[in-house]
């Protein structure tokens, strides 16, 4: 009877710590489909976006304030736009992101520094990708970057 006890005690604790983690959410486009859908998310925002004027790396950058958010895209010399990013107006909430799959020289951890530095903060979001996931983790260990929970599912970062 103590076992049960025990093992009852055990996974309900273990549910406590699931609910408590930001729930992962597989990408829902892999490989060339990543491309794909940064051009879908192109095509549906293309007419209202602006050229910053600024540049990441080598990409031109192009964003649109939709109201409830600002819409950002990485676009190369070329014309493609090869990364996508949703963020939410309110609290700064990544979601959603896409990159292609041969933007490799984009560093999705990096962009998100730039936007923390040009919004003041960036919040994770309640469901994330395994790729988002790694972003998060790796800004945990990252001495430029300060995160902080907010709520139960949610992280926010700052710069240092």
């Amino acid at each position: 009877m103590r076992i049960f006890i025990n093992m009852k005690l055990l996974f309900k604790n273990w549910r406590k710590y699931l609910s408590e983690q930001p729930r992962s959410v597989p990408s829902f486009a892999k490989g060339t489909q990543r491309q794909e859908e940064v051009l879908n998310y192109y095509s549906r925002w293309k007419e209202n976006l602006q050229d910053t004027g600024e540049k990441f790396d080598n990409y031109n950058i192009f964003s649109h304030d939709a109201g409830d958010g600002i819409v950002y895209f990485l676009i190369n010399s070329e014309g493609t736009p090869k990364l996508y990013l949703f963020l939410d107006g309110e609290n700064h909430t990544v979601d959603p992101v896409m990159k292609a799959e041969d933007a490799k020289d984009i560093w999705t951890s990096k962009f998100y520094k730039y936007l923390t530095k040009k919004h003041g903060y960036l919040s994770s979001g309640t469901d994330q990708s395994p790729d988002s996931q790694k972003i998060w983790a790796r800004f945990d260990s990252d001495d430029t970057v300060s995160i902080e929970p907010i709520g139960k599912l949610q992280k926010r970062a700052t710069l240092i």
